[in-house]
């Protein structure tokens, strides 16, 4: 059986922890596989011959679990992943009682710590956000930090890429006490091959750069599943999903000093914001990303792919080179050129305005732009979809 060359090792990892494991039932497995991707776990399932037994509570919530959003999306290129809410009160209690009633922190890449945290204990410390979407998330104190000001403790939940991780924390040491404790969540385990070596990897640069390694909490945090990633699974799986499978690791490091040895110096994040290579749009609750340059010489809005559907939630997926228009329901589309999808966008908008945005309505805006009307109807349909999933999934 391929696995879309996932290789053999991390495959064989796969099948030795499912038979550890004391259960046959999809969901449970799912959710106790130290965050191996559902559709790779089915597969291995269904290569071992395990056949679904759903245990009698997952018989009793058949459906799966739909994610209700409430303010904005997540979007897949911020990497916007958020923490179950159990997470985000087990995540606050032990940095409380880590740190003390006094102190302050620092919440990179975590707002649901820190919302959390002034909602829960608006007493007890000071909190700031740094987090690119701290707008949307109505963080006054965002990046408020003044003066020569520093703090005890950093919350932060960086993307799972050991350079924005290696990153992130390099932003925390700028307003960091000596010893000051941090917090870092990474991958579990079977998130991904490779996992544990990248992670030795960032932890020895992170020593570099001033900071001593403390301890490992394995599958201490769950995560919500974002739309983009529900739509994903939902298309690709019959199995119940639930929706916190999503596992990370819990890596406690302490500041242990200021000053950085050479090799730390020539440290180095080559990649640009996002915001620097894509624009953004909305279409009613979707988000729409734009590639500011072109991605293929293809009909601006043009599906890539099946059906439009990007088939996983990695930014390493090589098709994320081609792809000119993301959305937050994971749909990817050609660009050929940034202002031309804008203004699609804006008559799409112009349209759902006038409560008159439907199938017919957004074919013959795509046929104006020169799309030609086969795969407008078919790009249409895509749109259409996308749009009813997302408020599908809106919290009132």
């Amino acid at each position: 059986m391929k696995y879309d060359s996932i290789d053999e090792s991390f495959i064989d990892g796969v099948k030795r922890t499912v038979s550890n494991r004391k259960t046959s039932c999809y969901p449970c497995l799912i959710r106790s596989m130290n965050g191996c991707f559902p559709t790779t776990l089915v597969s291995v399932l269904a290569e071992l011959e395990v056949e679904d037994q759903t245990c009698e509570w997952h018989d009793k919530v058949r459906g799966w679990d739909v994610p209700l959003h409430t303010g904005f999306f997540p979007h897949i290129l911020d990497s916007d992943w958020r923490y179950s809410k159990p997470s985000v009160a087990r995540l606050l209690d032990l940095a409380l009682r880590q740190s003390g009633l006094g102190s302050s922190f620092i919440h990179i890449g975590s707002p649901s710590t820190y919302k959390e945290a002034l909602r829960s204990f608006p007493n007890i410390g000071r909190h700031w956000l740094f987090d690119k979407n701290a707008l949307r998330h109505q963080a006054e104190q965002s990046l408020s930090i003044q003066g020569d000001e520093s703090v005890d403790f950093a919350i932060i939940d960086p993307p799972w890429y050991p350079e924005e991780s290696r990153l992130f924390v390099n932003v925390a040491r700028d307003y960091l006490k000596p010893g000051a404790l941090v917090f870092m969540v990474q991958p579990a385990q079977l998130t991904r091959p490779g996992v544990l070596k990248e992670r030795m990897s960032l932890l020895q640069n992170l020593a570099l750069d001033g900071f001593a390694y403390i301890a490992t909490r394995p599958d201490f945090v769950r995560y919500e599943t974002p739309h983009f990633e529900w739509v994903t699974l939902q298309r690709q799986l019959d199995s119940l999903v639930p929706a916190d499978w999503r596992l990370g690791d819990l890596i406690i490091l302490r500041y242990a000093s200021n000053s950085r040895s050479s090799e730390s110096n020539s440290f180095h994040f080559d990649s640009q914001p996002t915001e620097d290579l894509w624009a953004e749009e909305s279409l009613g609750p979707m988000r729409i990303k734009i590639r500011r340059a072109p991605s293929a010489n293809r009909t601006t809005f043009q599906p890539i792919g099946d059906l439009g559907m990007c088939q996983n939630v990695s930014r390493r997926d090589p098709l994320f080179r081609e792809v000119g228009i993301w959305t937050t329901g994971n749909r990817v589309f050609y660009s050929r050129d940034m202002l031309q999808a804008q203004e699609i966008v804006s008559e799409l908008r112009q349209l759902a305005i006038r409560v008159s945005l439907n199938e017919r309505s957004c074919a013959a805006a795509l046929k104006k732009s020169g799309m030609n009307a086969y795969l407008a109807d078919s790009t249409a349909k895509i749109i259409i979809e996308d749009i009813m999933e997302h408020f599908e999934h809106a919290a009132v």
